[in-house]
């Protein structure tokens, strides 16, 4: 559940757990204290559990200003080496009823190899606030691209086409307000063009260096610790 509340005066408050009990158990959050202060004074003070809410808010960053429904392509990093992955997640932000997204669109992605990352299919969309804005959003597709030549590498924009809900009146002000039909219109929505800067790999480069970058688990296992003569081990 998610509550919002209004200060009406300044002071010190501190906001008791909320609890939610059942037959056999008891489930409380964490108690918050803030600070409510006059407009134009220093940001009040969050702890506890409020804390880390505020800290969350802070890294998330605000769509498209003014858009109704945003793409977002949001890297990992925007600094690596020459083969280094980046890995990349492609995220809508919608304020507006949509019926259906379709046609992924890719750039070419100049510069880089891509290899796509397992990704489940979008079946709805997550209620998230983002600079007091609600919005519903959800991730498309994961990927990885692995830089091949260093530089400011410019990665074009991503495009989906986002079939919007329209309501359509006839023009009777009484009987649309309850009779007022619903269609879908194709909307072309794009993400922003993003750069990655890509260093060159130290040189000179170790006579056993075959192009792998980053860091790496090696593991080994058998398939049985136990076998017969002549038995097949993996």
């Amino acid at each position: 559940l998610i509550y919002y509340i209004v200060a009406r005066e300044t002071g010190k408050y501190i906001i008791p757990p909320a609890q939610y009990t059942t037959k056999k158990l008891t489930v409380a959050s964490s108690q918050v204290e803030i600070e409510v202060v006059t407009d134009g004074s220093a940001a009040g003070s969050v702890t506890g559990a409020g804390q880390q809410a505020a800290a969350s808010g802070r890294d998330q960053q605000v769509p498209s200003a003014g858009s109704e429904v945003s793409l977002r392509m949001i890297m990992s990093d925007n600094e690596v080496y020459v083969g280094q992955p980046v890995t990349v997640t492609i995220k809508i932000y919608t304020r507006i009823n949509l019926s259906g997204i379709n046609d992924l669109r890719y750039p070419d992605f100049k510069g880089f190899l891509r290899e796509d990352i397992e990704t489940p299919p979008l079946k709805s969309l997550q209620q998230e606030v983002i600079g007091g804005t609600e919005y519903g959003t959800g991730v498309l597709q994961r990927f990885m691209l692995f830089p091949q030549v260093p530089g400011e590498i410019k990665i074009d924009p991503v495009q989906i086409t986002a079939m919007v809900q329209q309501r359509t009146q006839g023009g009777d002000p009484f009987f649309d307000s309850f009779f007022s039909n619903v269609t879908t219109v194709p909307r072309t929505v794009s993400s922003e063009v993003s750069t990655i800067k890509v260093k060159p790999l130290p040189a000179p480069a170790p006579s056993d260096f075959y192009g792998a970058v980053g860091s790496f688990d090696i593991s080994s296992s058998l398939s049985s610790t136990e076998i017969e003569v002549n038995d097949a081990l993996t």
